[in-house]
């Protein structure tokens, strides 16, 4: 099967990935700060069609049914030089799902693993008596993880993002003209983060489901569009 990833399509597939209602992730953090985190990508029928449409017109593969939307050889070759980090799945069952699940060894050693650094602003933690879990969204850290990812072909994504100064009204006309659905589909989506914790939750900002996990939620167009940055954390022994 002939894969796209490796292309500028790789940005329309994060830009809907965050789009998609079929999208979870979770973490489970120990008290020493390592872990597990899962994410499961479940792409609609609509927005699949339209990356195999594009896919056929840039003439990357005759047949639909050769393409694949998620390079799983080079997601590994990226995430594998994060230091501490081991994968224990990665599949894409159908051509709109992925399935990714990751240990770690040390959060720490995750945030400021080398030129894979998540900035500190983004995401930061703190061990001891009382461990500190703390996420931090706005627009600029959706670039900041995706440079985390992408490293240097990050800014290449910022086109299909909300440009500075532009109206949600706007954003929607233009996004309309490359799907259909795009709009709806944006005004629809909630971002889910569930953080399972070792030990017993004493204080947080989101929504907690039972003494151990914290749920965190937030609409795609209001982390696009926030002219302030949303802060959750989870403070847990």
């Amino acid at each position: 099967m002939k894969r796209i990833i490796g292309t500028p399509m790789i940005f329309l597939i994060l830009f809907f990935t965050l789009m998609s209602c079929g999208a979870s992730s979770t973490m489970n953090l120990r008290k020493n700060g390592s872990g597990k985190a899962e994410l499961e990508v479940r792409l609609t029928a609509p927005v699949v069609e339209y990356f195999l449409d594009i896919a056929e017109i840039s003439g990357y593969e005759a047949s639909r049914d050769a393409l694949t939307l998620f390079d799983l050889p080079a997601i590994r070759k990226r995430l594998s030089g994060i230091k501490g980090l081991s994968i224990t799945r990665l599949t894409s069952p159908t051509q709109g799902e992925l399935n990714l699940s990751f240990t770690f060894s040390s959060l720490d050693s995750l945030i400021s693993s080398g030129k894979n650094a998540a900035a500190p602003d983004v995401l930061s933690w703190s061990g001891g008596a009382e461990s500190a879990f703390r996420l931090q969204l706005n627009r600029e850290a959706v670039s900041d993880l995706l440079s985390l990812l992408l490293q240097e072909n990050a800014s290449a994504f910022d086109y299909l993002l909300p440009q500075k100064g532009e109206s949600r009204t706007e954003y929607d006309e233009n996004l309309a003209f490359a799907l259909d659905d795009g709009p709806t589909l944006f005004s629809e989506s909630m971002l889910t983060f569930t953080l399972n914790v070792e030990g017993s939750v004493i204080s947080h900002n989101g929504e907690q489901v039972d003494p151990h996990t914290v749920r965190f939620r937030i609409p795609l167009a209001d982390l696009l569009f926030l002219e302030k940055p949303v802060v959750y954390e989870v403070v847990f022994r």
